[in-house]
């Protein structure tokens, strides 16, 4: 009798250990959460136009940075925010005159689907983007633009905690004045598709 407890937990760790082997042969595994916290780095190429009352300028480059967001699934949908802080590398030039943009941020919102460890999300919300015009002697200036980003992606979850994903999305970042009595009026749009890789919490 004095052995009872250690009898009872035996019996109860193979019981455990059956139900999770049978589950195994049967292919029966939980469904992935995607609830949680996560960061994650990512980069890519990010291609934008400056359009002023004259000229469109394309502007080419690539883009790296960092992200952190949340999520929370009811059913297979999944609602989530997150925020992100990217440099970029584009630039051009049209007679004479260097445009390019620098640090870009964004908070957008997410709706996905999950179809086990894969989701399916379209974003959107506020973008911001550092812009820079130089015309020297008479424009050198860097300014803050603020407007709005949408997009969509696909992440894959191949363990409990890493995921990887693949993300497109369009930016408006609206316009400011350059120059002398805000002379040179910009407008600044991009394309950007971005890989990352992410841990979530």
């Amino acid at each position: 009798m004095k052995f009872t407890p250690l009898v009872i937990a035996l019996s109860a760790s193979l019981a455990f250990s059956a139900s999770a082997l049978a589950a195994d042969m049967t292919g029966e595994t939980a469904p992935y959460d995607w609830s949680g916290v996560y960061v994650g780095v990512h980069a890519g190429g990010a291609w934008a136009r400056a359009d002023d009352s004259a000229d469109r300028v394309n502007l080419g480059g690539g883009a790296i940075g960092g992200y952190a967001g949340a999520n929370w699934q009811v059913g297979k949908w999944v609602v989530g925010i997150e925020g992100d802080v990217n440099f970029t590398a584009n630039d051009g030039a049209i007679y004479g005159i260097d445009i390019g943009t620098g640090w870009q941020g964004a908070l957008r919102g997410r709706l996905g689907y999950a179809i086990d460890s894969l989701l399916v999300y379209g974003a959107g919300g506020l973008a911001v983007s550092e812009v820079s015009v130089d015309a020297a002697p008479i424009i050198d200036e860097t300014e803050t633009f603020a407007g709005w980003t949408v997009g969509a992606g696909v992440e894959y979850a191949f363990t409990q905690n890493w995921v990887t994903r693949l993300d497109y999305r369009y930016s408006d970042y609206g316009g400011s004045n350059f120059g002398f009595m805000g002379t040179t009026d910009v407008d600044v749009t991009e394309h950007a598709v971005r890989v990352g890789v992410g841990y979530k919490f």
